[in-house]
């Protein structure tokens, strides 16, 4: 049941949420935006509709980050002037709890994480892709595709090693490709040829050079007749996809991982990626239950000290990440720990605090 303290507290939290949410959004597409978007219009002279797009394009992203702050903000105000009001006290009076006290809160921000995981997979995604299309039609970037694939048997052992060029217009054709042959550890045989053509379900080497090597010789001899290797793998798995996390939806990156992993490549930097794709939303719940248990402890005459608090809980929040990302690229931490650990520690802080300062 909805109480009037409830509405009340909803409709502060929420006047001080878009407030905050639009000032913040301001703030960083100032700062981390917009002078990058001028020079990429001025140096590629990009005219002034897709210009607009390019820019309109950076809003998805920025209110990922937007929203978490926001509600942090909201939080600290809002509660911190009921609070003030000795409204916080007189609730409690009644015998109401902190936790039921705050759970117009705990709703609202959940929602709007849910929200920010629709704007992550939806908006941010599609977006970044589109910004991308532009500055290289623009920019006239010219990107040359390249096979790097290995292939693995079921032991683990490298079986297959390919390396050549290809043309986004003809994916089935490679050039100067390089075909490499293992038994376990050992290269047995290396061929080389100047075009290498799908032909289901095979690949087919022309003009080049192929050498069988064996623990005490070397045989070599020329492909002039089309030659018939054992790679079976068709040419969609070929191409290295090395796209962009944040170009990515959370299912095409998770094929991208699949992909990485099958081609021996590393992959952990994407798999943290994954994981903060949920991870980063849910900091709006985590920082606007942190911001309201730090505001119930505050004093009256200590309201001034929300500012610095809440840039102290975002900058912790990111400065977290950060070192929970480089140990899991160092391969110290599992992925799915690395991402929601600052989540999780930043929680575990607040909650103490509310031990130690209101329960006390």
């Amino acid at each position: 049941m909805i109480t009037r303290f409830d509405r009340h507290l909803l409709a502060e939290w929420s006047k001080t949420f878009v407030f905050s949410v639009l000032m913040i959004s301001i703030i960083l597409m100032a700062s981390t935006q917009l002078l990058t978007w001028i020079a990429t219009v001025s140096d590629s002279a990009i005219p002034l509709k897709p210009a607009t797009l390019l820019l309109l394009y950076q809003l998805p992203g920025i209110l990922l980050y937007a929203v978490p702050m926001g509600s942090l903000c909201a939080s600290l105000v809002s509660v911190s002037q009921l609070n003030q009001q000795l409204a916080i006290v007189s609730v409690r009076a009644m015998g109401i709890s902190i936790p039921r006290l705050i759970q117009p809160i705990i709703g609202i921000s959940l929602l709007l994480s849910l929200v920010s995981i629709g704007i992550n997979e939806y908006g941010v995604a599609p977006s970044n892709q589109a910004a991308e299309r532009i500055t290289q039609q623009f920019t006239q970037t010219v990107r040359i595709p390249a096979v790097h694939y290995q292939s693995f048997d079921s032991a683990g052992y490298l079986k297959y090693s390919l390396h050549a060029s290809t043309n986004l217009q003809t994916p089935t054709t490679l050039h100067n490709a390089t075909l490499i042959e293992y038994a376990h550890t050992r290269i047995v045989r290396m061929t080389h040829g100047a075009m290498a053509q799908w032909r289901d379900p095979y690949w087919e080497f022309r003009d080049g050079i192929q050498f069988d090597i064996e623990p005490r010789r070397i045989e070599s001899q020329t492909v002039s007749d089309p030659w018939t290797s054992p790679l079976t793998t068709p040419p969609h798995r070929l191409q290295a996809s090395d796209t962009r996390a944040e170009q990515l939806n959370s299912q095409d990156l998770k094929a991208q991982i699949q992909h990485k992993q099958a081609t021996g490549r590393f992959s952990r930097d994407d798999q943290f990626n994954l994981h903060v794709k949920f991870s980063l939303p849910f900091t709006t719940l985590t920082f606007a239950l942190i911001g309201a248990l730090m505001s119930i402890s505050f004093q009256r005459t200590r309201s001034m000290v929300n500012v610095g608090v809440g840039v102290g809980i975002i900058i912790a929040y990111y400065v977290l990440l950060s070192i929970t990302m480089g140990l899991c690229l160092l391969g110290w931490l599992h992925p799915i720990v690395a991402a929601w650990t600052p989540n999780t520690a930043l929680m575990g802080i607040s909650l103490l605090w509310y031990q130690i300062k209101v329960r006390a």
